[in-house]
């Protein structure tokens, strides 16, 4: 019988010590939760109009927990060139000193392009968190509303609910192994947590250590 997710990450993790095994262990987990997404859509006849260049929502706030950052930071480590990784720390950098001026809630309503996204597309695709990856839309015209007027959160969108509720119930499952082993739970912003991730080492350090992970990362106010 096939592991779940939770329990595959669950094993892997254990004996994962080095950055490139922890990514290891949480692709594959992220691999079988994309799985158990299509799988649902597919016996549902669930009709999704997410595609490829379709970046309405690259513009809204993501936050992300410790251990997706560093998924994030890995891949780019070992994938993006030189110049890729230049110019995303100049984004990472523009985006922090503007995302720094603004409360939770101001973020929430301005439209920011995630320093992720280049030409129409996530350059992180295959590795984004959950914040992104629970996130979907039947109708893309609810997605262009939602942008053209950022402060109306009251929008209802238009998510499939048993689709959003299954990928959240994913989502606490494999939070809740890091939760066990006492790793970092923090919320960060994504941008500013990852700016963080690439230029601080002591970052990986401090996780291991099951200590707060970044310390000039913008976080979710506990009231949120």
């Amino acid at each position: 019988m096939a592991q779940s997710p939770p329990e595959l990450l669950k094993e892997k993790l254990a004996s994962a010590e080095t950055e490139l095994q922890f990514s290891t262990a949480l692709k594959d987990a992220y691999d079988a939760i994309d799985q158990l997404h299509d799988r649902y859509v597919g016996l549902n006849w669930i009709h999704l109009d997410c595609r490829n260049n379709c970046f309405w929502c690259c513009y809204l706030r993501v936050d992300a927990k410790a251990h997706e950052v560093f998924l994030i930071a890995h891949h780019i480590q070992t994938n993006f060139n030189v110049e890729q990784k230049e110019s995303l720390l100049e984004r990472l950098r523009t985006h922090s000193e503007r995302v720094r001026t603004l409360s939770y809630a101001q973020h929430m309503a301005t439209n920011i392009a995630c320093p992720l996204l280049v030409d129409g597309s996530c350059s992180a695709y295959s590795m984004r968190p959950f914040g992104c990856r629970r996130h979907h839309s039947q109708r893309v015209q609810a997605c262009e509303q939602s942008f053209n007027d950022p402060t109306d959160l009251q929008s209802p969108g238009a998510r499939h609910p048993g689709l959003f509720s299954t990928m959240v119930q994913a989502e606490q499952s494999l939070q809740s192994v890091f939760a066990a082993n006492n790793y970092d739970q923090t919320a960060y912003e994504l941008g500013t947590a990852l700016l963080e991730a690439l230029t601080n080492p002591r970052c990986w350090r401090r996780w291991k250590k099951k200590k707060k992970t970044f310390l000039t990362a913008v976080t979710v106010p506990p009231d949120a």
